[in-house]
């Protein structure tokens, strides 16, 4: 039988407690009216650090697991709290949020957090802004400041920095000379998880002036720069990337085997489907079944499907 919901004073009386909170008593947190908003809103700084950061954490990861929850309200007065540990999940938990105005908050906090963790999420999130944009679905001012933002953090950012990483990614789904440079120097640079970024960003670039460095690192002895290369090539439709994709499927870390039979799927031709339909019948049940999903989009993509068109079937044929 399903717990009943508990309501906001009970929810407030657990919330300043100490024990574990239980998932009934966060739910009431779900679509709070503004006055209960205010409520939490002036109950939660008497909380410990520790505290709350729980609560932030295990709010994102119920609305990760039940996409009808609706913290949004609480997550947004939490992008001001103390602890980056409660920003963080808080810029997280904002993933579905399109508000035009989110932009200034996150170009803010991308500039001016302490945290990098805190900034390459601001980052990130305002890479979900850059790709509307670049779809038209974005005004040109709100495009503009979104670039602005981000190829700020990524020009003023420390090599090392996470910010720079999730800044450069964001922007690879701008298509300029600018972005171009940055993507390149990246892949220059001795540090690797950048040049890592810099192949991820190649893939989402769309741009197949890159295949020759996608295909050059399938064989890298680093296995995350083999997953981002296996990915990027499938993003990138790269045929010449078939063979040593195939190789992959073998490989042996789990993400970049995972990796390979997905760039698979979405690559056009005879020998990735071949590919696929021969893992499909491997022993390794995670094998199978991610070469099964890659072959159903796979056959989504580039399968030859007939349609029926029921009576006009005769006349089409009778033309013949």
């Amino acid at each position: 039988m399903t717990s009943k919901k508990a309501t906001l004073d009970q929810a407030l009386e657990s919330l300043a407690g100490t024990a574990p909170i239980a998932t009934r008593v966060l739910k009431a947190l779900d679509r709070l009216s503004d006055r209960a908003v205010q409520q939490l809103q002036a109950a939660w700084p008497a909380l410990e650090d520790d505290r709350r950061a729980y609560i932030a954490a295990k709010l994102r990861a119920m609305s990760r697991v039940d996409v009808r929850l609706d913290f949004t309200p609480i997550f947004r007065f939490m992008l001001s709290d103390i602890d980056p540990r409660v920003r963080l999940a808080a810029v997280n938990g904002l993933s579905e949020d399109e508000s035009p105005d989110m932009i200034d908050i996150f170009a803010v906090m991308l500039r001016s957090d302490p945290a990098d963790a805190v900034r390459a999420a601001a980052a990130t999130a305002l890479g979900r802004f850059m790709y509307q944009g670049v779809m038209d679905k974005l005004s040109q001012r709100r495009r503009d400041q979104v670039y602005s933002a981000l190829m700020g953090a990524l020009i003023g950012s420390p090599e090392e920095s996470r910010a720079r990483r999730a800044a450069l990614r964001a922007l690879a789904w701008v298509s300029n000379d600018e972005v171009d440079l940055r993507i390149r120097d990246a892949y220059a640079s001795e540090h690797l998880p950048l040049r890592i970024s810099a192949v991820f960003s190649m893939g989402r670039s769309n741009d197949r002036r890159y295949q020759h460095v996608v295909l050059g690192e399938l064989t890298s002895v680093t296995p995350v720069m083999r997953r981002e290369a296996a990915r990027a090539a499938g993003e990138l439709e790269l045929r010449e990337a078939v063979p040593a994709l195939k190789q992959l499927i073998d490989d042996p870390v789990a993400d970049v085997r995972r990796a390979a039979i997905r760039a698979l799927g979405q690559i056009d031709g005879d020998e990735s489907r071949r590919a696929l339909e021969t893992a499909i019948q491997s022993n390794d049940p995670e094998i199978a079944g991610t070469a099964e999903e890659a072959l159903a989009e796979h056959e989504f993509l580039y399968g030859d499907l007939k349609f029926s068109m029921g009576p006009f079937d005769e006349f089409f044929e009778n033309r013949e």
